[in-house]
């Protein structure tokens, strides 16, 4: 009989299901019967989940714990307290052999409390984390960390974190067959014209992920005589500014700004011709791949994590992200809406490409992989001294980037003029 192992999962996230949810519960629905789940989360949603599929789950505030920037500074180290020792009683209430912690903020009392508990820890983070943030949670301090992302990993290498104890671990999408999919026909749903060409693009109306360049694109593509609209499933602080800019350049009618949908895959098998990311950042680009499994030829920024995903020319186009941003993505759409059979050629590559490099069960399985060598790793966690100087490691950043570039770069540039 195969021995089990009692997974604590620490999940800190706002109340929703976006891409970090996503990306876990398809892992907790895949990982190998050994593993037995316990959730510990902040986020009611993501409770609700663990709660339909019976798995043992606490909840419990997660409160700011340090802040260092300037007028906001402050360590509440009676919540820091309260965590800890919530942390250990989960511990060993659930006779716990590994911990994983998806995302940055628990790692503020998660690490202690794995070493307090000599418990093996893994964090996986989902996204690039600043200089004030890599320090105040404490990133430096766990002994094993998963990104999704080579792109998100070089600030922590670059500080000295190891090597050895870094993964990387691109995330997956299930794979599911057409015939399993009802789609949703775009056209029908929105009132739009068969000759009509649909560009279509999901993510949260918010500054980061540039809608604003998707509609200056539509702007610009009828200003070329091409009949197109955007369909945008999203929703976000920016609607209101998004759909006033719309108005502005008289392209109300043909942005469409949908809002939150619970069926997305059967809006990606819904009839679009193109999609378009318009993200200023972005770790790792999950939706890009959810396209391409759609069988939809997809344009992105070659910015972050999503050059790991879109190999430019052979499984979709990359544009440079930088101010002619929305000169750039009309060029490429324009040759894809023109030219339909060199469209569906990027198609049928990106298709197959997610296929065999981002399905779940490929992220589940270097997971594992990950999950095993921790647990064989004897000695893993340092001493108290060792640990303090981890935590430093960003003042490395501080020191080259801030330090050294203002008082002594700047001033041997000005020495020279």
């Amino acid at each position: 009989m195969t021995k089990k192992i009692p997974l604590l999962i620490v999940h800190y996230g706002d109340n929703w299901i976006r891409g970090s949810e996503v990306c876990l519960m398809n892992m907790i629905d895949s990982l190998d019967n050994r593993y037995v789940p316990i959730v510990w989360t902040n986020n009611p949603a993501f409770a609700d989940y663990a709660e339909a599929n019976h798995i043992i789950v606490e909840q419990s505030e997660f409160p700011e714990l340090v802040c260092l920037h300037s007028g906001q500074r402050k360590i509440d180290w009676n919540n820091w307290c309260l965590l800890f020792n919530k942390a250990r009683y989960l511990i060993r209430k659930h006779h716990i052999k590994l911990i994983h912690v998806n995302s940055g903020a628990p790692c503020q009392w998660m690490a202690s409390a794995a070493r307090a508990t000599h418990t093996p820890i893994v964090a996986q983070l989902h996204c690039e984390y600043n200089l004030h943030d890599r320090f105040t949670l404490g990133l430096h301090t766990v002994p094993n960390i998963i990104t999704v992302s080579h792109a998100i990993s070089q600030s922590l290498l670059e500080e000295g974190y190891e090597q050895h104890r870094l993964h990387v671990v691109h995330n997956g999408v299930p794979v599911t067959s057409k015939e399993d999919i009802e789609p949703v026909n775009i056209r029908e749903e929105l009132g739009i014209n068969e000759d009509a060409k649909i560009i279509l693009s999901v993510g949260s109306l918010i500054e980061r992920k540039g809608v604003d360049r998707l509609i200056s694109t539509i702007y610009r593509l009828r200003e070329e005589g091409i009949n197109a609209h955007l369909v945008v499933i999203g929703d976000g602080e920016c609607k209101t500014l998004l759909e006033q800019f719309a108005q502005a350049i008289n392209v109300e009618d043909y942005v469409h700004l949908i809002g939150e949908q619970n069926n997305v895959n059967a809006w990606l098998h819904g009839g679009a011709n193109l999609f378009i990311s318009g993200a200023r950042s972005e770790a790792f680009g999950l939706v890009l791949v959810e396209a391409a499994l759609a069988g939809i030829p997809v344009i992105a920024p070659a910015t972050g994590g999503i050059v790991e995903v879109i190999k430019d020319r052979k499984t979709g186009l990359l544009y440079p992200n930088n101010k002619d941003a929305v000169e750039h993505i009309t060029q490429r759409a324009t040759s894809i809406l023109y030219d339909q059979e060199y469209g569906q050629e990027l198609a049928a590559a990106g298709l197959t490409h997610a296929q065999q490099h981002f399905s779940v069960e490929n992220n589940v399985s270097h997971i594992e992989a990950v999950y095993e060598h921790v647990l064989l790793q004897p000695g893993q966690h340092k001493s108290v001294f060792s640990v303090f100087r981890c935590a430093l490691r960003p003042l490395k950043t501080v020191w080259k980037k801030h330090i050294i570039n203002r008082f002594f770069v700047r001033g041997a540039r000005y020495e020279n003029c």
